[in-house]
Order: C-alpha cells, then structure tokens, then sequence
C-alpha cells in the first residue's frame, strides 16, 4: 500500500512538472538545472509567451545567411539549415530547460514541421537573432513601427496620445 502511494504521488509530481511555465527570469537565475522538467509555457524578457502547440516561423539566417541558433534533424541526424526554410511554420512540442551552471541555462524548443523532420533552438538566442520570428517584436521591428507611427503623427493620422500608447507599448522591445 505504501508503494502505491509513493508512485501516485510521483506520477501526480510528474504530471503537474509538464504543467508549468517558466520565465526568462527564473531561468537567469539557475543554479543547477531542473532534470527531466518540462514546460508548457515560457514568458521571455519581454513579457510575451510561447506555449506547446504555439506555431513559430523560421526567419532568416543570422550569419551570412546560414543559422546559427537553430538547427534540424532527420532520423536523429543533425542536418544544416539553408535559406529554404526561412518562412516555413514550425509548431513548439517540447519546451525545457538545459545547460550548466558554467555554461549558462536556455530554454530548449523542439518543433515538427513534417514527416521525420525536426527542428530545434535555444528560443531566447534564436528569436533576439531573427533566426525564429517570435511572439511581440524584435528590437529593430520595434523601432522601425515607431517611426512610422512618428510620421502618421506627423502627417496627422494619428492623434498624441494614440502614439504616445504605441511608444510605451514598443519601448520595452527597442534595445
């Protein structure tokens, strides 16, 4: 009876371990990792969330064109990402958090797109670099939205005060 008991209560912590968000905030501040803890929502620096089943786009590779944050695999085999998957819908499976404490914590996404092809990323690294298109905005999207909000200001499209919410809404994204 006893035995019961201990691996209904591992079973029920297991369940709700799948069950958790996590943020970029808790994760900077690790110390060790969270072995076999997975997630079903994590909220970046920003306050945007990426849940399970949430569908991301590959955007464009950040070194001369190639990625370096986000990688592909078919049949458990890492393959190389070209330009001919920017654009393509990738939808999030699996969300945790791997690393060391030398090395630093990120949250590892796997995503399918089709058949046996997988990718997966660090989703902090891969958004700030443009290689995923993430939820909100990048800091150069953002700044680029707030000058065109500045020149329907200033052709009188807008009112003050309508920029003024989208300057406050953009400013946490301009880095």
């Amino acid at each position: 009876k006893n035995n019961k008991m201990k691996i209904i209560i591992l079973l029920l912590a297991t369940i709700s371990m799948t069950a958790q968000t996590i943020t970029q905030v808790e994760i900077d501040k690790l110390t060790k990792g969270v072995p076999f803890q997975k997630f079903s929502k994590y909220v970046d620096g920003n306050g945007n969330e990426y849940k399970l089943g949430d569908t991301l786009t590959i955007g464009r590779g950040s070194n001369n064109g190639n990625y370096s944050h986000v990688f592909g695999t078919v049949l458990l085999q890492q393959q190389p990402l070209s330009p001919s998957h920017m654009g393509r819908k990738v939808i999030v499976m699996k969300m945790k958090v791997t690393g060391t404490k030398r090395s630093g914590f990120k949250l590892h996404v796997t995503t399918r797109i089709s058949g046996n092809f997988t990718y997966f990323f660090w989703l902090k690294d891969a958004v700030s670099s443009g290689e995923i298109e993430g939820s909100g905005y990048s800091s150069d999207q953002a700044l680029a939205e707030l000058k065109r909000c500045k020149d329907k200001l200033d052709l009188g499209l807008i009112t003050q005060e309508e920029f003024n919410a989208k300057r406050m809404e953009l400013a946490k994204f301009i880095k």
